[in-house]
């Protein structure tokens, strides 16, 4: 008697000899399983998920899948036959990596590319090198591209001899989708003159737990204490004096300033901490940088009061800075004739 080689699970048959049973047992044949593919083709940074096939020696074989990687998932865990594995990949938000992991006692690469974060087109205004005075800010604007899906956050910051410049005020970042775009910051320094040496431009993601990029510019702002001054003020009439309602109180004084494109200088009446209602001030022509004097009044309109300070200041060309300022105590009570 001779038996046929068995590819398939185990069987048995009944025959007869002679006219008597006889059973006839076989072994089932080994399981061998082969997939398809062996490798994955490279993941994207976001993730994705794609199927690999297992391929069974017959029906009954059963098999199993063993993931031990955290950023690689599997469907089904188990099966017999032939059958479909679904392979998920994590987003990365690192660079490039692989794996191997084994389904149906076979060996599968997967492998997955890097995030891709950059920072380009990066300017800086005003350019570098330059002297600026302190509070003046650089201004940065620059491209970028992220595959983090859910955005990041780009900052600016200075750097003196390879650490954050003290005394620095900095952008805040507001939260910029996935993908490319455009965007923004600005730093400056205040209170002490110093030379920015290095400018940090990073990028995070939305909750800034992760660096995604980082890149320092080599620059050279030196912030410097430039000198702004009113002095030598004079009052007509001296303080303390009563003065009836719409008379004018004038202003004489010095002042001094570096601000290159001349400045403003403004007087105002306050009482009590604020500015005095009913009030008229004198407008301030633009004052050329260097030294000089100049003159300005104030008065009352309508309904008596005293006014406890003076107010002198200057600020820039378009009053978007204030360069210096003083109260000045006085007293002068404005009144009306009955």
């Amino acid at each position: 008697m001779t038996v046929d080689p068995n590819s398939g699970p185990a069987r048995s048959a009944t025959i007869t000899i002679a006219g008597q049973s006889h059973r006839v047992s076989q072994a089932a044949a080994a399981c061998t399983y082969s997939i398809t593919p062996t490798n994955s083709d490279t993941i994207a940074a976001g993730g994705g998920s794609y199927t690999v096939n297992v391929d069974a020696a017959y029906e009954a074989c059963s098999w199993n899948t063993a993931e031990s990687i955290g950023w690689i998932s599997l469907s089904p865990r188990s099966g017999t036959g032939d059958g479909p594995v679904t392979v998920t990949v994590d987003p990365n938000s690192g660079p490039a990596r692989s794996a191997t992991i084994t389904i149906a006692g076979q060996s599968h690469r997967v492998s997955q590319a890097g995030a891709r974060h950059e920072i380009t087109g990066i300017t800086l205004s005003p350019t570098s090198p330059a002297r600026l005075e302190l509070g003046n800010r650089v201004n940065i604007r620059f491209n970028y591209y992220t595959d983090e899906a859910g955005g990041v956050r780009i900052f600016v910051e200075p750097y003196t001899r390879g650490a954050p410049t003290p005394n620095r005020v900095v952008s805040g970042s507001t939260l910029y989708p996935a993908g490319s775009g455009s965007g923004a910051g600005y730093f400056y320094i205040r209170n002490v003159a110093t030379t920015v040496d290095q400018v940090r431009v990073w990028m995070t993601n939305a909750d800034q737990s992760r660096v995604l990029f980082e890149r320092f510019l080599s620059v050279s702002y030196v912030y410097y204490l430039a000198r702004h001054e009113v002095t030598s003020i004079a009052m007509t009439p001296a303080t303390p004096a009563s003065v009836l309602l719409t008379f004018r109180v004038n202003l004489s004084f010095n002042y001094y300033t570096d601000e290159a494109g001349g400045v403003r200088i403004f007087v105002e009446p306050y009482t009590s901490g604020s500015p005095t209602p009913n009030r008229a001030v004198s407008p301030s022509p633009l004052y050329a940088a260097g030294s000089g004097t100049g003159e300005g009044f104030f008065t009352i309109t309508e309904v008596p009061v005293t006014v406890d300070q003076v107010r002198v200041w200057m600020t820039n060309a378009d009053q978007s800075r204030i360069l210096f300022e003083r109260f000045i105590p006085v007293t002068y009570f404005f009144y009306q004739l009955l």
